[in-house]
């Protein structure tokens, strides 16, 4: 075929590779292709005709899906394109005037994407050439927050301090950008990553700030790499990145298994937790009590994406064996267990919001009365406002 003569059919041709590519789990190769689509779409006028047009369609569509697709727990309305749809022949139809989102918008959507999979396969760096001004502020948001879970992941303690601080400036730009100019409100990533973020921790930053070293910790704990460095190594690269590290100093000395003053609130509770793991054998209600603490900061955490899998699979586990082995140590198990089993099919493939319906329904069968606030926020984190109280 001369691509010359039949440039949009080219360029759905490149789309179907990447498509095969992505459904045989070649997902390096498959973003690379969409990234090469994406140059050849470029110098297509849109509006000359409907070839064009399609094939800016389904360029900016099929790296949507794989966005999407990345997500473990995606529960919104799954979207394919089916194997010959982005190549077929098109005639001479009219154009349908889609709105089409800036090419720009597409390559850094598709920089996420090769974030999320963990390579650096150029596409970033290719997406920066790309842009003329501030990207939009959610995605940009989102690259900032991949950036961070990244690090996490990749046990980069002075790189998860400072892109946790960066992806955290990225949601308040995104905050404020949206006061003012709605859902296309911009934001410059690289401005915000040239301020002085160590100064951040000074700014009377949220408590989310305190979620970076807990999520380190997390992360070591369920990989079963805790060593007795750890908690040195995260005080060192807090100092490093932040000047000290007097905001996290409770969880510090949590983690390092000494006592903390007075109650301690939940990120506090987690950190002494995770520093000696209790046998949780035959002890549901100390499992869920761990659980509840561990849902609730990973909902909440920057690195939701890489922690999420780590930890429903662990929930899963445990659970199963609550469930199969230890109803023994239940109230009514007849009674609770059916609810608790459903939870449990339910976590596996609905990630943390499932896990926020097995605490409902596990809560009464260890003889915990949660609060109202625990509730709510069980709730909120399931999805379902309606679900009933223990």
């Amino acid at each position: 075929m001369n691509e010359g003569l039949h440039p949009a059919l080219a360029v759905g041709v490149q789309i179907e590779i990447a498509l095969v590519r992505w459904a045989m789990h070649d997902h390096p190769s498959a973003i690379v292709a969409l990234a090469d689509a994406l140059d050849a779409v470029e110098p297509l006028d849109p509006a000359s005709s409907r070839k064009n047009e399609r094939a800016h369609q389904f360029t900016r569509a099929s790296i949507g899906i794989f966005w999407n697709k990345l997500d473990p727990y995606f529960l919104g309305q799954s979207r394919n394109i089916a194997f010959g749809q982005a190549s077929a022949l098109t005639g001479d139809e009219p154009l349908l005037g889609v709105d089409l989102t800036p090419l720009a918008r597409s390559w850094r959507l598709l920089a996420l994407c090769e974030i999320e999979i963990g390579l650096d396969l150029g596409i970033e760096r290719r997406s920066v050439t790309k842009q003329t001004g501030p990207g939009l502020a959610l995605i940009e948001m989102f690259i900032a927050r991949a950036r961070y879970a990244r690090a996490v992941a990749n046990k980069d303690f002075s790189a998860a301090f400072r892109l946790g601080l960066l992806a955290i400036s990225a949601f308040g730009a995104l905050q404020e950008s949206r006061a003012v100019e709605g859902d296309e409100a911009s934001i410059d990533l690289g401005q915000l990553e040239s301020n002085n973020l160590r100064m951040l921790p000074e700014g009377g930053l949220p408590d989310i700030v305190r979620t970076i070293p807990v999520d380190l910790l997390v992360w070591h704990r369920f990989r079963d790499d805790w060593d007795a460095e750890l908690v040195s190594r995260i005080e060192r690269a807090c100092v490093a990145a932040w000047g000290d590290s007097a905001s996290i100093s409770d969880i510090l000395r949590a983690a390092s298994g000494h006592t903390v003053d007075g109650e301690p609130v939940a990120i506090v509770a987690l950190a002494a937790s995770l520093a000696s793991p209790p046998d949780l054998r035959g002890n549901p209600r100390a499992r869920f009590e761990r659980d509840l603490l561990l849902i609730f900061h990973a909902a909440h955490s920057l690195a939701r994406r890489v922690l999420e899998p780590l930890l429903v699979a662990e929930i899963v586990e445990g659970w199963s064996i609550v469930s199969k082995s230890e109803s023994f140590a239940l109230r009514a198990p007849m009674q609770h267990t059916p609810a608790i089993e459903a939870a449990i099919s339910d976590t596996k493939s609905s990630g943390l919001r499932g896990a926020a319906r097995l605490m409902l329904a596990a809560s009464p069968a260890v003889r915990t009365s949660l609060t109202e606030n625990w509730i709510q926020l069980m709730r909120q984190i399931s999805g379902d406002e309606s679900l009933p109280s223990p």
